[in-house]
């Protein structure tokens, strides 16, 4: 459970390189990963104590990192509207089609052939099987 713990912590520690890195005025500081930085350092403090306070000081915290609340998580924030679905055509995987989560078969087909790339591999085949497997991927049979 320690290495969870710490690679978790090292996902969310790449996430706000990957913000920071984004940011077009490098002098200010981002509201975002500095609530980021803070809650990080609230997660880890019971893994490393002394240094979690010594951050905690240096980010401006009035109370010890110990006495403050466990973060907490929007659970809205969490829902996905849409969802990614790899389009593999005789086993070899040719585009990726973003689709809402809720799309039935229909609504992925014509998502999918509505893609020039996968357009370029089934013209003027014939589609022997054409199977979704949800929220993974669309695996496409031809022949000719």
């Amino acid at each position: 459970h320690f290495n969870t713990a710490i690679s978790t912590a090292m996902e969310l520690v790449n996430d706000i390189y990957a913000l920071e890195t984004e940011r077009s005025v490098p002098d200010e500081a981002h509201p975002v990963v500095a609530a980021c930085l803070r809650d990080l350092v609230d997660v880890l403090a019971p893994i490393a104590p002394f240094i979690c306070e010594e951050l905690n000081d240096r980010f401006g915290g009035e109370e010890s990192v110990h006495d403050r609340p466990w973060p907490v998580w929007d659970e809205a924030a969490l829902e996905v509207e849409t969802v990614t679905l790899a389009v593999q055509i005789n086993g070899k995987v040719r585009d990726q089609v973003e689709v809402p989560v809720d799309a039935g078969e229909d609504a992925v087909r014509e998502a999918v052939f509505a893609s020039e790339r996968v357009r370029a591999y089934t013209d003027g085949k014939t589609i022997k099987k054409f199977i979704v497997v949800p929220g993974r991927l669309v695996s496409i049979v031809v022949q000719g």
